[in-house]
């Protein structure tokens, strides 16, 4: 994923073959706690829906969330690196309170950049 600060993304993802993401109120509640805390810093959330098997967020980046890590090995940005780390240690809490071992979310999450003048 690549973002410009100031930009509007729709970044959305899904569960693995279609499956659930979220089993209950208290996942929903944790997740949306792991996106305060750890994708704040690094961009606003101008909406968002929560599926029981997707989600969809409205963010813009801020210019924090689009630096460059410094890790010699990567171009990844931190936001990117961020939400990666999120879906990550969610799936790892609902592996663990599930009982399972596979994945939850689908490879890779997507962002899209809202074009606003698409909309004139």
């Amino acid at each position: 994923m690549h973002f410009e600060p100031g930009e509007v993304y729709h970044l959305y993802n899904r569960g693995t073959d279609k499956q659930k993401i979220f089993f209950n109120r208290e996942n929903y509640l944790f997740f949306l706690r792991k996106i305060k805390s750890e994708w704040l810093p690094y961009c606003d959330v101008l909406a968002y829906c929560l599926m029981t098997n997707h989600f969809h967020f409205l963010i813009v980046p801020n210019s924090k969330g689009c630096s460059l890590l410094t890790l010699k090995e990567t171009h990844l940005q931190q936001l990117s690196k961020v939400v990666g780390k999120t879906l990550s240690s969610y799936t790892q809490a609902i592996n663990k309170e599930k009982k399972r071992t596979s994945t939850l979310f689908q490879k890779k999450t997507k962002a899209k950049l809202i074009d606003s003048a698409s909309d004139e």
